[in-house]
């Protein structure tokens, strides 16, 4: 293939349905609709690496399986010639999608006068199989997505509960984040319905399993939201578990003592807040927090004290670091910035509660609430922020706090 050349069905890797109808058309039909082999090219790609990644005969965890995938590309890069232009056509295709507002101007098509115009384009035919393969390739990506979803929800879950202490306005200060109205779980809850909705109508949902189809509308989102909730605790729990047994047995003895201690509340609360000071304090020393908040984030004046005639750092200076893992040099991501703000806003209230003590169960189920919002910080930091830093980084960090 060469740049000149039109794509054919044998310059695709072959798993996109859609792909190979496209190529079939004449490069003036395909020219009429729009439809640049860029574009084709980054369908055959996508379809390829979500069927490696989401293929249920390959028992390898999804990394493995996502760099099998990656493989596949790399051998189909430099094209049958070995001349390079596959990757031409496929960074063209992403470019392409970006620069032209893509997606905007697929939906702006009316649906029913763009078939009329499609099937006179290409024949009855072709129309029929295109529609055929616009179903095949859906249904992967959909399974997909809806599988991503679901994966996700838990996460979802722990931002939600790592900011629910804080106010409109303390979410609104964090730049980005003035427009955040609904949770993320609702966000994602929203999101997988509506691909239901999608599927139902227009994609047959034979291939799926159980799993995967449409809860009832009421009863299977308070399911869902049950099971998303029971996830995050194993995993929560695990994770802590994983680093360091004494910071979980914290976390597991201010449940434990809500349930059976007259003096349930106020120990819950020194006992959270006590966990938060030593995961913040083990992790970095005051020296390398003041660093880092000189380096990402200068002349912020909340993220340092006066103590005793020196430099101190804030909880919120201790709890970004925290959340960026220590690195400085990572670009500036909101909702990290949300969750640390979250666990100082929530253990301020936790040693309100230490002192008052007022043995209510509204105060109790603010200490549960606060519980989970300790959870979310730390599952978020260590699912998320930790995500861009070295191996090596990471089990030092390790380290520090197992000890």
């Amino acid at each position: 293939m060469t740049p000149a050349a039109s794509l054919t069905e044998r310059d695709l890797i072959g798993q996109s349905a859609l792909a190979r109808e496209l190529v079939r058309l004449r490069p003036s039909v395909r020219s009429r609709l729009g439809i640049h082999d860029e574009v084709i090219i980054v369908l055959d790609c996508l379809i390829a690496v979500i069927r490696a990644v989401d293929n249920p005969e390959d028992q390898r965890p999804w990394p493995a399986r996502l760099e099998a995938a990656f493989g596949l590309l790399d051998a189909s890069l430099t094209g049958a010639e070995g001349d390079g232009t596959y990757f031409e056509h496929l960074t063209g295709g992403i470019n392409r999608i970006a620069d032209e507002d893509f997606v905007e101007r697929i939906k702006s098509l009316p649906a029913e006068s763009f078939k009329r115009f499609l099937r006179r384009l290409v024949g009855e035919g072709a129309y029929i199989r295109l529609t055929r393969a616009v179903q095949d390739d859906g249904r992967i990506a959909l399974a997909a997505i809806r599988k991503g979803l679901r994966k996700i929800m838990p996460l979802a879950l722990a931002f939600d509960d790592s900011v629910s202490f804080l106010t409109p306005e303390q979410i609104a200060e964090v730049e980005g984040m003035d427009k955040l109205a609904k949770s993320a779980l609702t966000i994602a809850i929203e999101l997988d319905t509506m691909l239901d909705q999608i599927a139902t109508k227009n994609l047959s949902l034979d291939n799926l399993t159980v799993s995967d189809t449409a809860l009832d509308a009421a009863e299977g989102i308070e399911a869902l939201f049950a099971s998303v909730q029971e996830t995050l605790l194993g995993q929560s729990r695990q994770a802590l578990e994983d680093l360091s047994a004494r910071l979980s047995r914290k976390i597991q003895g201010a449940r434990d003592v809500l349930d059976v201690s007259a003096d349930g509340n106020s120990q819950a609360a020194s006992s959270l807040v006590e966990f938060v000071d030593r995961l913040l304090r083990s992790a970095f020393d005051d020296k390398t927090v003041l660093r880092f908040a000189s380096e990402r984030f200068p002349g912020q004046t909340d993220l340092t004290y006066d103590k005793a005639g020196k430099v101190a750092p804030t909880k919120k200076a201790q709890a970004l670091c925290f959340m960026y893992a220590g690195q400085a040099t990572t670009d500036p991501q909101p909702l990290l910035e949300l969750v640390a703000g979250g666990v100082v806003t929530a253990r301020s209230v936790l040693q309100a509660i230490k002192h008052a003590d007022k043995g209510t169960p509204e105060e109790a189920d603010r200490v549960r609430e606060a519980i989970r919002a300790v959870e979310g910080f730390f599952v978020v930091a260590v699912r998320v922020g930790w995500a861009g830093a070295s191996p090596d980084h990471i089990q030092g960090l390790r380290t520090r706090l197992g000890e």
